[in-house]
């Protein structure tokens, strides 16, 4: 008898979280890592409930690699712990809704081809008009995208992620405020 009921899905997480992380610094943003991360987070998705999820994904928006996997594991070991029943029944394709902010921006870093990279990821931003995205990458070289290393890809993409907010947060405001 096993000495913990949910020994196994431990066991595959702990393997799985081992898996996400970076093998070295030049390895982040890799093909490997990501799909290993993004493995680790569907796995953790079927496990907590879908509120804790949401928050994990909040969280993660701000975090390194480290620290996600590491929010990560907590929350999914406090979720066996407290016996969260994992969902058996996938989500079918055609309705799955993206993970989120990070695997969007994952996906966009490792595509070298800029513009395609970023079709449909203004979806995840909710993002209905294209506007500020041309101004912030126009006169940016494809070439300029694809001589980035996965963090300067990062970066750029953290950068033009808050100029959206803050023009989100700016076209939000009441008539009159200025605070």
């Amino acid at each position: 008898m096993s000495a913990h009921p949910n020994e196994e899905k431990l066991a595959r997480l702990a393997e799985l979280a081992n898996d996400a992380k970076p093998l070295n610094d030049n390895e982040w943003g890799s093909e490997r890592q990501i799909d290993a991360q993004n493995r680790f987070f569907d796995y953790i998705e079927k496990l907590i409930p879908a509120g804790k999820f949401s928050e994990l994904e909040d969280y993660c928006n701000k975090a390194t690699t480290d620290e996600m996997i590491a929010e990560g594991l907590r929350i999914a070991r406090e979720a066996l712990a407290e016996g969260h029943i994992e969902r058996s029944e996938p989500k079918p394709e055609e309705n799955k809704k993206p993970l989120g902010l990070l695997p969007a921006m994952l996906e966009v870093i490792k595509n070298d081809d800029i513009d395609n990279a970023l079709i449909g990821f203004d979806e995840v931003l909710g993002i209905e008009s294209g506007d500020v995205a041309a101004q912030f990458w126009s006169g940016k070289e494809e070439d300029e995208w694809k001589g980035m290393s996965p963090v300067e890809r990062l970066q750029a993409l953290v950068y033009y992620v808050r100029t959206e907010l803050n023009y989100f947060d700016i076209k939000g405001r009441p008539e009159g405020y200025h605070g």
